[in-house]
């Protein structure tokens, strides 16, 4: 069996070259199909490329409302960052969905949604939560109230995990180092696994594909909105092994 290499082009030359590397829309659940067009959406209108941004509520493609008292969720700054793109593309793909199925009386509030964001973004040390696995906590956290951890403010069933093999498309991943999660990580959207050629000696990686911002090359623009790759075993700089935490619905 013959293996594709990682592309390295940085500019498609038509959305429909994108568009390939997403799954056939025939194949997704109703929830998955809108995410596969927000993804679209935020590739197509991204305005400054990558940029990191210490804050929280910024780093997305563009600014947002809450639909039902126009208080400002989301505010664009034109460039974009890992946890802004990944948010805006959840929030979005909720309030459509929601929308779709008649049930806009469990959007969550516009402090519910701050809560949310600010454990998303762990824009803050008291937010952070040491150990190794740590930021399943922020993860999860987000999507709970701070009074009942069983009652969700997404109000949709999730279940928590670091298998990737189990992951579907449209998965959040929080990706730590598994010593000291805290000192960096990176935040995306699961596409889905694939094995391809990764280094010029022909050798064959497992590897899974993902929607994000970064400033890492990738199927798309240089620094920005983009589809790329990451090797499964990969080991970062500081010799940890890479945890990949995951949030889906069920």
């Amino acid at each position: 069996m013959s293996y594709l290499p990682i592309p390295e082009t940085n500019s498609p030359a038509t959305i429909k070259d994108f568009m390939k590397l997403l799954p056939p829309k025939s194949t997704l659940s109703d929830w998955q199909k809108i995410m596969y067009e927000k993804m679209v959406w935020q590739y197509m209108n991204q305005q400054e490329g990558y940029k990191w941004n210490e804050s929280s509520g910024d780093g997305c493609v563009a600014s947002h409302y809450h639909p039902k008292t126009g208080e400002r969720l989301l505010n664009s700054k034109k460039f974009t960052y890992c946890c802004g793109v990944s948010l805006e593309l959840w929030w979005l793909s909720l309030v459509e969905y929601l929308n779709n199925e008649n049930l806009n009386e469990l959007l969550p509030t516009y402090s519910d949604f701050k809560r949310m964001r600010a454990w998303w973004y762990c824009y803050d040390s008291k937010y952070w939560t040491g150990g190794a696995g740590g930021v399943v906590i922020p993860l999860q956290n987000a999507l709970t109230t701070p009074q009942k951890q069983s009652q969700k403010i997404f109000p949709l069933e999730f279940q928590y995990h670091t298998d990737l093999y189990q992951a579907e498309f449209g998965a959040l991943l929080q990706l730590q180092p598994n010593e000291n999660p805290m000192s960096g990580g990176h935040s995306c959207v699961f596409i889905g696994l694939e094995k391809r050629i990764w280094d010029t000696n022909g050798k064959v990686y497992d590897c899974f594909r993902v929607f994000e911002s970064n400033s890492n090359s990738g199927y798309g623009f240089s620094k920005g909105v983009k589809i790329n790759w990451y090797w499964m075993e990969k080991i970062n700089q500081s010799g940890f092994q890479r945890v990949v935490h995951v949030g889906q619905l069920i």
